[in-house]
């Protein structure tokens, strides 16, 4: 049925109570039709028989007439006779033509049997009068009795006509009931089939239709209890029970019809039951919460599951029992029990590992304090071994140096001799025995600044870092180195307009004997190719860092050298160590810089590094830091 059942409902009451207004309806056409029908019909028998009467009293007064007329001994017998006769005569027709209560005569209202009654009247009057004035004479003679037998036989003639008239009313009353009567049977009929079809059969097709539904809906709540994952068992006050579905049989490994009609207390005991009890009695405070029970199982064990009692009305008696949902908690229980013991074992475990991890911390400490004190002995070694590489350096230097240092001090002792000859002379002015002395005076500071230069190239100090112009490194280097240059031939070019302005975080003497070292790399390789010697040292911007190019033309790195890593002891040179590159690579790592070698084409080496830049000089400052 696919209508809501409310709709249904709805239009079988619309359809029940319109069938009762036509019945109402026809309880009303017959009280207003059949009814008094009836009741007309009911009227006629009287009628037919008084009318019939009629007749016979007109007979019997006409006899009583003729009687007093031929025999006188019966006149005082008669008269009484005719007088009674002719009140129940004239009652009667006058009863026919406008009713009698007494008579139980209605009259009638119909127009030819009114028109005949009045027709009637003049033979009626005529014999009444006749027969009154017998009656009052107590004396009929021959002309009364020929007038009464005249009227008479018209009379009788009249009345059976009326009579006729009246059974004529009466079949056509009764035809008239019967077609009424077969109406309504036939209305009742198509009510009684319209009933059967609009309201009984939508009706009875609804009330299967909603059982088929129940039926439907107790097999679906019955599959879907039997299909839960939680047990169910229906119990009534006693602790008997009613239901339980196949999980709950399963649950306590017991089969359902073992179970039915016995008592759950038989399933607990200890705690377990005295909660049973107190939830049976409902004495717990919120009995619907879930608690654990352990049920027993046949073997002698027990069951963990949580269950949760409620109350319910049961079918349609409304008898109230108790329910519990059962949660088999067996597996979630084991497995709690094996988690505590992982959890145990695990915090056994994290104590060994805890140990474990803080003696590995310890021998870790101890090795990080050797591997610190390795490193600084190995960074003391290294600075040992670049002190020994400057004073190498130095001293391959030495005879450039000498003769730098031996310009002024010749040059000292011959404006010495020129002072002793101005002085014996006695003719040089004091102006010109002043500029020779400051002659002697700037050799001596030129000599000085040499010396000065040397000691604090070759002075052993540990690494201290601060900020230093990167352009002011490469020139005092240049100075340095300067001696060498000159007595190789070297043509010298510089650009360093990129970092003019630009300071470094470093130790200028290691920086500075990167550059020597690259330097004299490149003398020592420019030692061999022809008169065309040239030293380039460039610099460049790299947003955050410098870098610093020193390029010659000499033969250039072997193939095999530009994408080596540069270790110690592996030289180009027959006679070197190995270790100038090395030192250098060292230096700019420490520096947090890198170092990479390349050819120049056609000819020729380029070492690089770079430098983090800290901040850039301006001008002044740079000017300030060129007059110190």
């Amino acid at each position: 049925m696919k209508r809501e059942p409310e709709q249904l409902i709805h239009g079988l009451l619309v359809r029940y109570f319109g069938v009762l207004s036509l019945v109402a309806a026809l309880l009303l056409l017959d009280q207003a039709v059949v009814q008094p029908l009836l009741l007309q019909l009911n009227g006629l028998g009287p009628v037919i028989n008084l009318a019939g009467r009629q007749r016979m009293l007109s007979q019997r007064m006409t006899k009583a007439v003729l009687a007093i007329a031929h025999d006188s001994d019966q006149q005082g017998e008669r008269t009484a006779e005719l007088t009674e006769s002719l009140s129940r005569w004239q009652e009667v027709h006058d009863g026919l033509q406008f009713g009698n209560e007494s008579l139980q005569l209605q009259g009638t209202n119909v127009p030819h049997i009114q028109a005949a009654l009045r027709e009637l009247d003049s033979h009626v009057r005529a014999i009444s009068e006749l027969v009154t004035k017998v009656i009052q004479s107590s004396n009929a003679n021959n002309d009364d009795v020929r007038q009464i037998l005249i009227h008479e036989k018209e009379f009788l003639t009249r009345m059976d006509s009326i009579v006729g008239m009246f059974e004529e009313e009466a079949a056509r009353q009764v035809a008239r009931l019967r077609w009424l009567g077969m109406t309504a049977t036939g209305v009742v009929l198509a009510l009684m089939i319209g009933l059967a079809r609009i309201i009984i059969t939508p009706a009875s097709n609804f009330i299967r239709s909603q059982f088929c539904q129940l039926a439907a809906s107790e097999e679906r709540f019955r599959s879907l209890i039997e299909r839960m994952n939680d047990g169910l068992v229906v119990f009534d006050e006693q602790g008997c029970v009613k239901y339980v579905n196949h999980r709950f049989a399963q649950i306590i490994e017991r089969s359902p019809e073992s179970i039915l009609g016995k008592p759950l207390q038989k399933l607990l005991s200890g705690p377990d039951l005295r909660m049973f009890l107190q939830m049976l009695t409902n004495v717990l405070p919120a009995p619907d919460v879930a608690r654990e029970l352990k049920w027993e199982l046949p073997e002698g064990q027990q069951c963990a599951t949580l269950a949760a009692c409620g109350r319910a009305h049961v079918d349609s008696v409304s008898q109230e029992a108790s329910f519990l949902v059962v949660t088999d908690i067996s597996e979630l229980k084991r497995a709690e029990e094996e988690l505590r013991q992982a959890h145990d074992a695990l915090e056994v475990r994290v104590e060994e590992r805890t140990q474990a991890l803080t003696e590995t911390n310890k021998a870790l400490a101890t090795e990080v304090r050797e591997r610190q004190s390795a490193e600084e002995r190995n960074r003391l070694l290294q600075a040992e071994l670049a002190h020994t590489t400057r004073v190498t350096t130095l001293g391959q230097f030495a005879t450039g140096l000498a003769h730098e240092i031996n310009q002024p001090l010749g040059a000292i002792a011959n404006y010495a001799d020129l002072l002793m000859v101005q002085l014996d002379s006695n003719v040089s002015s004091p102006q010109t025995l002043n500029e020779t002395a400051g002659r002697i005076h700037d050799s001596a500071l030129r000599a000085g600044e040499i010396v000065r230069r040397m000691r604090s190239f070759l002075k052993p100090k540990p690494a201290n870092k601060s900020e230093e112009s990167i352009n002011s490194l490469i020139d005092e280097v240049l100075d340095l180195c300067s001696p060498e240059i000159r007595s190789n031939q070297i043509e010298v070019v510089t650009d360093l307009t990129e970092t003019q302005d630009f300071k470094v975080f470093v130790d200028s003497i290691q920086i500075q004997q990167v550059l020597v070292n690259l330097i004299h790399n490149s003398i020592q390789a420019m030692a061999t190719t022809g008169p065309q010697r040239t030293l380039s040292i460039k610099t460049e911007n790299h947003i955050q860092e410098v870098y610093v190019f020193v390029e010659d033309n000499g033969p250039g790195f072997p193939s095999n050298c530009q994408t080596a890593e540069i270790v110690p002891f592996q030289s180009t040179k027959p006679q070197g160590l190995g270790m100038g590159l090395s030192i250098s690579h060292s230096l700019v790592t420490f520096h947090q810089g890198k170092l990479w070698l390349e050819n120049v084409v056609p000819h020729g080496a380029r070492v690089g590094f770079s430098l983090k830049v800290v901040q850039t000089v301006s001008a002044d400052a740079h000017s300030n830091h060129l007059c110190r």
